[in-house]
């Protein structure tokens, strides 16, 4: 239900940014259940591939890094609360915990082939129903740095 409001809310600040009323019938219709995803959208974050983040680390303290992949949510966790300094995932975390949080992104590829000319927001509208799990926000992080 979370997945389905954050995707609302989303769609209803496109339609505001944009005037495109579209937007709002994608909103009211995020609401009413799962939406139907289109399916070349999957492919098109795990392009992007790995990325790091890191902040300065405490003056005489070396920097904390991640070690080898954990899950999301932990890494976010440790990061926000400043336990780690760098880590090193696949998109969008690392570029969600640099826009919130702070620190410099080091990415990958600085395109996504399959992204057929089209804009972050854009591939966001498709790519928010195939990644429920992310905030809207957090997928336009990561392709507006690409």
């Amino acid at each position: 239900a979370l997945a389905q409001v954050a995707l609302a809310d989303w769609y209803v600040r496109r339609a505001a940014a944009s005037g495109d009323v579209g937007q709002c019938q994608r909103g009211r219709a995020a609401l009413g259940g799962p939406p139907q995803a289109e399916p070349s959208a999957a492919t098109l974050l795990a392009e992007l591939g790995p990325a790091t983040v890191s902040r300065d680390a405490s003056a005489g303290n070396p920097a904390r890094v991640a070690p080898p992949p954990s899950d999301a949510l932990t890494l976010l966790d440790l990061y926000a609360s400043g336990y780690l300094d760098v880590v090193t995932a696949t998109a969008p975390l690392p570029q969600y915990l640099a826009a919130v949080y702070g620190g410099s992104l080091s990415a990958g590829p600085t395109s996504v082939p399959n992204g057929q000319g089209r804009s972050a927001e854009q591939l966001v509208d498709d790519l928010a129903q195939v990644y429920p799990q992310w905030e809207p926000d957090a997928l336009y992080e990561a392709l507006r740095s690409r």
